[in-house]
């Protein structure tokens, strides 16, 4: 990953978030402090489950990144996934030990006419762990999406702690007018 991919993908994390936290507050500026408390509330808790989702993901992408093996593959089945007719590739390679596996790619779904059964596939895959494959070139794509996701979640979640916190504060002083 350069770290023209890296400032790329920290910039759209901070525009992300720009978005998140300007189009909640446009439309809750004029709101109740409870309604504005129960908002940032809830966001907090979907951006923190969204931080999770993605260190999960990101695992598997670091994994990938630093300890990944280049091999080719055979594509055996096409599996759908997603909407839209999108399919996930089922390759089965061999490891360096010699072992053959057969497992669907990691990470996104692409269109039905991208793959074709009995076709080769450069591959990357986790050696400690086989299940973990995805398609030569696409870990590094994959390693923006996260860091990205990461930065604006990050962001959110900082925003709306501070916030909640703030609104909390702010009824006992109200209530003492």
């Amino acid at each position: 990953m350069s770290l023209l991919q890296i400032l790329l993908s920290l910039v759209l994390g901070v525009l992300g978030a720009v978005l998140v936290i300007g189009g909640t507050m446009v439309r809750y500026r004029f709101a109740l402090a409870d309604i504005r408390l129960a908002v940032s509330i809830l966001v907090l808790i979907f951006s923190l489950l969204g931080v999770g989702v993605a260190c999960i993901f990101g695992t598997q992408v670091v994994q990938l990144l630093t300890t990944g093996v280049s091999t080719r593959g055979t594509i055996v089945d096409v599996v759908s996934c997603g909407s839209k007719g999108n399919v996930s590739p089922r390759v089965q390679f061999t490891d360096a030990k010699g072992g053959l596996h057969t497992q669907s790619i990691t990470g996104f779904c692409s269109p039905h006419q991208d793959y074709r059964v009995g076709e080769p596939l450069s591959i990357i895959y986790v050696p400690g762990d086989p299940t973990i494959i995805a398609e030569q070139g696409s870990a590094s794509s994959s390693a923006m999406l996260v860091l990205g996701a990461l930065t604006g979640l990050m962001i959110v979640v900082g925003w709306f702690l501070f916030a909640s916190i703030k609104l909390m504060a702010r009824p006992q002083r109200a209530a003492s007018r």
